[in-house]
């Protein structure tokens, strides 16, 4: 029988406070620290907008297929021009955070200010389990805030090494870093990111918009695969690589959330009139991209 992982507990190091930075820093993941939330409230609405700012994106950060930052980091700046092509996952990132949204006196910016609310870490040194945080803030204070060293009362067993690990799970905040989205009504909107996430990008349990939209094109060209097909992939040579549903996002290695969400797109795909006569690809590709408009996307991203 294999012996188990002996674990203590440990943390990250932080960030090293700055001079403007209180003493009585707040605990709560809601409260951004105060270092962030100076350097935030520096930023100027930006009227001059393409005139002043131009995509800047900065090593660490990761972006998706149409160029969106969906891990920013450090310093980083993003465009999108008026009556430039819609991304799909514009104002979501695949970290977990909390999102508070306020209105310019002008009424014609709308201000995003975005919280990143760090990542559930396991206090054995040899497990990498990175989960992700609870976003409610009702289960925020119930599940982090009231317990010692912000310990998981609940449920303190890792979910790493399939559920074996014999380590408990804590809450590691995110500090230093803060995030401003500026909306105008013209559709021109900027992303500002500062500060370095000091901890791993937990893992998320749900694909994003652009990932749904993906598989459905995967599914489209081949919706007689079954689920399993798509996980383990398939490869149109022997010196071409092994495509997988699995590159497009991680959690659609889970194969009851594949099948799941392969059964809704197909349904979807089946109710095109065009399709009853065999001519319905684009427009089932058109209403994929309509997805977040659509009850049934909200429902299969909010699951």
């Amino acid at each position: 029988m294999a012996a188990l992982k002996s674990c203590k507990t440990h943390s990250l190091p932080p960030i090293p406070p700055t001079s403007n930075e209180s003493n009585n820093q707040s605990t709560s993941p809601l409260a951004p620290s105060a270092a962030a939330s100076t350097t935030v409230d520096r930023w100027e609405v930006p009227t001059g907008m393409s005139k002043d700012y131009s995509t800047f994106i900065n090593h660490d950060s990761e972006v998706n297929s149409q160029g969106y930052p969906l891990f920013p980091n450090r310093s980083t700046v993003w465009v999108h021009p008026v009556n430039s092509p819609k991304i799909q996952n514009f104002k979501k990132f695949r970290f977990v955070h909390t999102d508070n949204h306020e209105t310019k006196k002008c009424q014609q910016w709308k201000l995003i200010r975005v919280t990143c609310l760090g990542v559930l870490l396991c206090d054995c040194e040899e497990c990498n389990y990175a989960g992700p945080p609870p976003t409610s803030r009702d289960k925020i204070m119930k599940e982090l805030l009231s317990c010692p060293n912000f310990c998981l009362h609940k449920n303190p067993t890792c979910q790493g090494s399939a559920g074996r690990c014999p380590g408990n799970v804590y809450w590691h905040k995110c500090t230093g870093t803060k995030i401003c989205f500026d909306i105008h009504t013209s559709g021109w909107a900027l992303l500002r990111h500062q500060g370095l996430h000091n901890h791993p990008w937990p893992a998320l349990k749900k694909p994003n918009p652009l990932a749904l939209v993906e598989l459905a094109s995967e599914i489209k060209k081949n919706p007689k695969a079954s689920a399993l097909e798509l996980k383990i992939g398939s490869t149109t040579g022997p010196d071409q690589p092994i495509n997988s549903v699995v590159d497009i996002h991680d959690s659609l290695g889970n194969s009851d959330w594949l099948h799941y969400y392969q059964r809704q797109i197909l349904a979807l795909y089946r109710e095109l009139p065009e399709t009853k006569g065999g001519n319905g690809g684009n427009k089932f590709l058109n209403d994929i991209f309509q997805w977040d408009e659509l009850s049934v996307f909200n429902h299969l991203v909010n699951l």
